[in-house]
C-alpha cells in the first residue's frame, strides 16, 4: 500500500510544480508585453526656437537611452528624409547628422530612432527658422526653354501655402494676468495662399508654454478664407513677463512664416514700505539697512538648475550716474557649477514727467552682469543703460500723460572661471552732428552700456559690440557739445574659447509694431547689437533665455530694415547649457 502512495504523491507534487512554472510564465509573458518602451532619443542641440543661415551646414546633436538596441537613425526636415543611418555606422548613443539647408523657411526637425527589428521606431521634433545670409540676394524663377507656362488655376497638388496674422483678437501684448489665471489667446489669421489648410496644426515654437496643447489640430479651411484662431492656456504661478511663439504647421510637417505670440505679465506682490530711520541729534550719519527684494524663480519648460539666493543688505547711497572703472567683487559661489545665465528683472510704475534711475543686481541672484536691457512703453525715453557695480541700470522718462510700467533686466553669468573687466570713457558729441565713438580693449568684449544726457538731446542711433572694441553712434541736434559716456564689460578670463555673431535683419512696415526675437545658433547668448535709425521706436531690448528680444515701432511713412545681431559664446566644441530664468519684484 505504501508504494502506490508515494507514487500517487510525488504525481500531485509534480502536477503542482508544473502548474505554478506555468503560472509564473505568464506573469512574465504578461509584464513583457505591458512593460514601457526601453528606446528613447532627444535631441540636445540645437533647441527649439534657434536661427540658421541658408546653405550653411548645420549639426544636429541627439542622445539615444533605454535598455533596447537600436537599428537605424534617420533625420527629416519638414518631414522629408535627409539622412539614415544604421546602428553599425553610428557605433555611439551620442550622435551627430550634419545637414545644409538649401532655402529659407521655417523648418521641423525630426530625429528617429528604429528599434532593432527596424519595425517601429521613437522620435523627438524641434522647430527651427531658416534665414537668408546677409546680403544673400533670392534670384526670380526662370522657366526653361520649352517649359510651359504655369497654369493660373492651382490645383491642391501645386498650390502655395501661405498664412497672414491679421489681428490680436484677445489678451494685449502686456495684459496682467493673476498667477494662475487660465485665459484664452485668440488670432485672426488669413489663409492667403492657394492650398486649402487640411489636417493643419497650431503647434508651440519658444517661451512659455503656459499649459497649451502641442499640436492643436485644427479645422478644415479654404483657400482665401479668414479664420479665428483661439488657444486655451493657464497663466504661470509666479511673477514675471512671459512669451510665447506658435505657428502653423502644414499636413506635411512644414511650418508657415505667420508667428502666432503673447505677452501677458504676472505682477508680483505689492513691496512693503521700508520703515523711516528716527532723527536723532547725533552729527554721525547712519545708513539704513534696506529690504532685499524676494527671489521668485520663473517656471520655464525645461527642469533647469536652480541657483540660490544670497541676501546682501545695501545701503541708502544713491550710485553715481557715470561708472568708473572698478575693481571686480568676487561673486558668492553658487550651489550649481556654471557656466550658465540667470536672467533677472525689477520691475517698478514711473509716474507722468518723472525721471527715474532703476536697478537689478547680480548679487542677489549669483554670478556677474554682463550685459542687460529694459521693458518700456512708447512715451518712455532711455537716457542710461548700463552696468553698475555688478548689476544693471537704467535711466527713464515718462513723457506720457498717465503712470507707466517699465523693468529693468540684467543677464547675470555664472562661470567659476570668470574675470570681467570693465571700461568706461567720456566722450564729446559735437554740436549739430551725427558723432560715432570707439572704446577699444584688450580684451574679448561680451557686452557695452551707454549713459547720454539727462536732458534727453542726444538720441542713440547705433550700439555695437567687436571683439576687442565696443562702438556707438549718436545725433547731437542742438548748438551745444555734451558729454556722454560710453562702457564695455569684457573677459579677461572664462571658460569660453569662441565668440559668434548671428545678424539679423527685419523689414517693418510704416506704422508697424514688431516683435524681433534672436537665438544662437550656437552657444550662450550673452548681448546684442543693433543699429537703430531715427525712426525706429524702441520699446523692448532686453536678454531672454538664450536669446534676446526686440520690440521696434516705425514711425515713418515707408517701409524700413532694423538691423540686429546677437552675441553668443562657447567652448568651441558645444553649446553651454542650461539657462535659468529669475525675476526680483
Amino acid at each position: 500500500m505504501e508504494k502506490p502512495m508515494r507514487k500517487n504523491a510525488v504525481s500531485i507534487i509534480a502536477l503542482v510544480t508544473t502548474a505554478l512554472i506555468a503560472v509564473v510564465l505568464l506573469v512574465v509573458v504578461s509584464c513583457s508585453r505591458n512593460r514601457e518602451p526601453g528606446l528613447k532619443v532627444e535631441i540636445s542641440e540645437p533647441r527649439t526656437g534657434a536661427q540658421f543661415y541658408a546653405n550653411r551646414e548645420i549639426v544636429i546633436h541627439s542622445l539615444i537611452s533605454g535598455d533596447e538596441s537600436w537599428s537605424r537613425i534617420e533625420l527629416w526636415a519638414n518631414n522629408e528624409l535627409v539622412q539614415s543611418k544604421t546602428a553599425a555606422q553610428v557605433q555611439s548613443n551620442a550622435v551627430r547628422q550634419a545637414w545644409t539647408p538649401s532655402q529659407a523657411s521655417p523648418t521641423m526637425i525630426e530625429v528617429r530612432v528604429y528599434n532593432r527589428s527596424g519595425k517601429s521606431y521613437v522620435s523627438s521634433k524641434i522647430a527651427i527658422t531658416i534665414v537668408e545670409p546677409p546680403g544673400a540676394l533670392t534670384p526670380e524663377p526662370t522657366l526653361a526653354p520649352g517649359e510651359p507656362t504655369p497654369t493660373s488655376q492651382p490645383t491642391q497638388a501645386n498650390c502655395t501655402t501661405a498664412a497672414t496674422l491679421l489681428a490680436d483678437l484677445s489678451i494685449p501684448d502686456g495684459t496682467e494676468l493673476k498667477a494662475g489665471q487660465s485665459f484664452t489667446k485668440s488670432w485672426r489669421v488669413h489663409n492667403n495662399g492657394s492650398c486649402d489648410w487640411v489636417d493643419y496644426k497650431l503647434v508651440y515654437i519658444s517661451g512659455s508654454l503656459m499649459g497649451g496643447n502641442s499640436p492643436n489640430a485644427l479645422r478644415n479651411i479654404n483657400a482665401g478664407e479668414v479664420v479665428d484662431i483661439g488657444l486655451e492656456l493657464s497663466a504661470p504661478r509666479f511673477p514675471g513677463e512671459y512669451t510665447g511663439i506658435w505657428k502653423i504647421q502644414t499636413d506635411k510637417g512644414s511650418l508657415l512664416d505667420a508667428e502666432l505670440k503673447y505677452r501677458i505679465i504676472i505682477p508680483g506682490p505689492t513691496a512693503t514700505p521700508s520703515p523711516t530711520a528716527t532723527q536723532t541729534n547725533t552729527t554721525t550719519p547712519t545708513n539704513t539697512p534696506t529690504q532685499t527684494p524676494t527671489l521668485v524663480p520663473t517656471a520655464t519648460n525645461t527642469p533647469m538648475p536652480t541657483a540660490t539666493a544670497t541676501q546682501v543688505p545695501t545701503s541708502t547711497t544713491v550710485p553715481s550716474q557715470t561708472p568708473v572703472p572698478t575693481t571686480e567683487p568676487t561673486p558668492e559661489p553658487s550651489q550649481v557649477p556654471g557656466p550658465y545665465t540667470i536672467i533677472a528683472m525689477n520691475p517698478k510704475d514711473i509716474n507722468k514727467g518723472e525721471t527715474l534711475e532703476l536697478s537689478v543686481s547680480c548679487n542677489d541672484v549669483g554670478g556677474q552682469a554682463v550685459s542687460g536691457g529694459y521693458t518700456v512703453t512708447n512715451g518712455i525715453n532711455i537716457t542710461a543703460s548700463q552696468r553698475i557695480a555688478n548689476g544693471w541700470s537704467i535711466t527713464a522718462t515718462n513723457t506720457t500723460n498717465r503712470s507707466q510700467r517699465i523693468s529693468v533686466h540684467v543677464n547675470c553669468l555664472v562661470d567659476p572661471n570668470l574675470k570681467v573687466q570693465v571700461n568706461a570713457e567720456e566722450n564729446l558729441a559735437p554740436a549739430n552732428e551725427i558723432s560715432e565713438f570707439k572704446l577699444i580693449s584688450d580684451v574679448v568684449i561680451a557686452g557695452s552700456g551707454y549713459a547720454l544726457d539727462p536732458g534727453n538731446t542726444l538720441s542713440l542711433l547705433e550700439s555695437r559690440t567687436e571683439s576687442n572694441q565696443g562702438y556707438i553712434k549718436v545725433n547731437n541736434p542742438s548748438n551745444l557739445a555734451i558729454s556722454l559716456n560710453l562702457q564695455t564689460i569684457g573677459f579677461s578670463r572664462s571658460t569660453y574659447a569662441s565668440r559668434y555673431a548671428y545678424p539679423k535683419s527685419e523689414k517693418i512696415k510704416p506704422n508697424e509694431t514688431k516683435q524681433i526675437t534672436l537665438t544662437c545658433g550656437q552657444g550662450l547668448a550673452i548681448s546684442a547689437n543693433y543699429e537703430r535709425l531715427s525712426d525706429f521706436s524702441i520699446t523692448i531690448n532686453r536678454p531672454v533665455l538664450n536669446g534676446w528680444l526686440f520690440e521696434v515701432s516705425n514711425k515713418s511713412t515707408s517701409e524700413l530694415e532694423f538691423k540686429s545681431e546677437l552675441v553668443c559664446f562657447d567652448q568651441g566644441f558645444q553649446s553651454i547649457q542650461p539657462i535659468i530664468d529669475i525675476q526680483l519684484h
